[in-house]
């Protein structure tokens, strides 16, 4: 493995060996912290409908592989490896938790917040972190890959009102850490917005009086 310029763990050996092969004496590891971009004045300005509905954000559900802070790589299909001296600032879903707000706040709804800290609240946003990797697929550089599948549960009845699947691939320009980080945060920029959007457009529909 000693192929990779910055240096990747077998996944399976962390799980058996702890992480001792992360970080060794001496040696830092770097972490990780997406960020979305700044949005465009357009996009500030565009939706200025006064929203009385209330959304709360739920901690997406992730395998067992995301559950922790390492930064997943496949370099070929079925295979699992980690970047040895990298990790995320927090798990991938904590981090996803944080960026959905923020986006469903720019995004127009206003009463979006954390699940745990909303005593009424008209819909909660669930879902699932089903991709948060970095991808070689046989090729000399990676591209990200990250998927989330979203629910927009009704409280009042606990019914579902609204699901969908997002997707996004990220090519990165070379096999480096922090470029491939700049990927990721490309792909999770895409990822959180489009999220965001579809959930608030679900969210007004899912509540406008039954005729």
């Amino acid at each position: 493995m000693n192929h990779y310029k910055y240096g990747l763990v077998v996944f399976a050996a962390l799980l058996t060996g702890g992480c001792s092969l992360l970080a060794r004496p001496g040696e830092g590891v770097t972490l990780y912290a997406p960020a979305l971009s700044p949005p465009m004045a357009s996009t500030r300005s565009a939706d200025t409908q006064e929203r009385r509905w209330q959304i709360a954000v739920a901690e997406p559900q992730a395998p067992a592989p995301l559950l922790g802070t390492r930064i997943l790589v496949s370099p070929q299909p079925g295979h699992i490896e980690v970047y040895r001296d990298a990790r995320w600032q927090d798990a991938p879903a904590t981090l996803l938790k944080a960026l959905i707000i923020q986006a469903l706040h720019e995004a127009g709804a206003a009463g979006a917040a954390d699940s745990a800290s909303l005593q009424h609240t008209d819909f909660l946003l669930e879902s699932d972190l089903v991709r948060f990797q970095a991808e070689y697929r046989d090729a000399a550089v990676p591209s990200v890959s990250v998927g989330l599948y979203l629910r927009l549960i009704r409280v009042a009845d606990g019914q579902l009102a609204a699901a969908r699947a997002f997707s996004v691939e990220e090519p990165a320009t070379s096999g480096a850490v922090p470029v491939v980080f700049e990927a990721f945060e490309r792909a999770i920029d895409r990822l959180v917005r489009d999220g965001a959007a579809w959930t608030v457009a679900a969210g007004d529909r899912a509540s406008e009086p039954q005729r």
